[in-house]
């Protein structure tokens, strides 16, 4: 059996024009992909974190901005620092954290300002993201995300100088 999700994607609309696609959902006969992109690295995992929050819970959206709505009732800010030999393994460790925000602390996350460095060892982020307890009359809750995996995982600079993540979820 295919998996389909309802919303494909999330475009940046203004004045009915398209301007950026920040996510998408691509098909997977069991799991779930998710493709990301971004200006900057950080933006593209922002909005690879953004993609699986939506994908767990619908979240209201507003279409004159690049992220959720404004209004949301973001009360609580965490902090995370996830670190990674490489970029892929720093995604895994970012979605991982992002999972375990909503796991374990029961908040959604919803903005994100963060930064990505790296030593000569290894690639950090360190992440102030400002989250909302899960309030299912609030935010639909859609699927259940067991775990990010490393399947299919792609990390890339287009030839527009975006950056596009790829990651695959197991449900």
């Amino acid at each position: 059996m295919k998996f389909r999700f309802c919303d494909l994607s999330l475009l940046i609309i203004i004045g009915g024009d398209v301007l950026t696609l920040k996510y998408r959902y691509l098909d997977h006969m069991t799991d779930a992909i998710v493709e990301a992109f971004g200006d900057t690295l950080e933006e593209a995992f922002a909005n690879a974190a953004e993609g699986l929050v939506n994908m767990m819970f619908e979240i209201p959206v507003d279409k004159n901005s690049k992220s959720f709505k404004k209004d949301l009732d973001v009360k609580i800010t965490t902090n995370i620092v996830a670190r990674g030999y490489d970029l892929k393994s720093l995604l895994y460790e970012w979605l991982e954290k992002v999972l375990l925000i909503i796991y374990i602390d029961k908040l959604i996350p919803l903005k994100y300002d963060f930064i990505i460095f790296n030593t000569e060892a290894d690639f950090f982020i360190e992440a102030s993201v400002q989250t909302d307890k899960i309030n299912l009359k609030k935010y639909l809750y859609k699927l259940e995300v067991k775990s990010i995996t490393y399947h299919e995982m792609d990390i890339r600079k287009l030839s527009d100088n975006r950056y596009s993540i790829k990651y695959l979820v197991d449900l």
